[in-house]
């Protein structure tokens, strides 16, 4: 009893403060990202979204950033469903990032592919390479191959 008084009284005075852990945002102003590929153009991090929203920085996190602050909308890195990768080079970078939703899946596929195609293609065929199983080191990465008009999985267990 006395322990539920006490945290009554800890949520009332979060509430009274407003110091709630949320931010707040417009859904108006909301872009919703499913798909970013990532690439390594010279020696700079280069993001795309499916949107077409587009970052370059020195790393992952300033490729965002940069992506964040010239998009036309607000972008949570939370609600992306798919990373593909270039190559290997910047997965240990983004396995650090807790912005990104550890149920996001990674793949590694080749430039130039249709973002928002691809978004749909793994969401009827999603790879099991989330980035918890990556973190723990129970997954390898699955390739996304475009080919013959079609996308194609491979390395995967679907």
């Amino acid at each position: 009893m006395r322990h539920s008084i006490i945290y009554c009284v800890l949520i009332l005075a979060i509430v009274l403060t407003g110091s709630m852990p949320f931010v707040n945002a417009d859904a108006g102003r909301l872009r919703p990202v499913q798909t970013l590929y990532a690439e390594i153009v010279g020696n700079q991090v280069r993001v795309t979204a499916d949107t077409g929203d587009l970052g370059q920085g020195n790393t992952w996190q300033a490729a965002m950033k940069n992506m964040e602050t010239t998009a036309s909308g607000t972008i949570f890195q939370g609600a992306v469903s798919y990373i593909l990768l270039q190559d290997e080079t910047l997965l240990p970078e983004i396995l650090k990032v807790e912005k990104l939703n550890p149920s996001c899946s990674v793949c590694l596929a080749a430039p130039g592919l249709d973002l928002e195609a691809a978004g749909t293609f793994l969401d009827a065929h999603e790879p099991d390479s989330s980035l918890r199983l990556l973190r723990a080191g129970e997954k390898t990465i699955p390739r996304l191959e475009w080919t013959e008009g079609r996308f194609f999985l491979r390395g995967a267990e679907n």
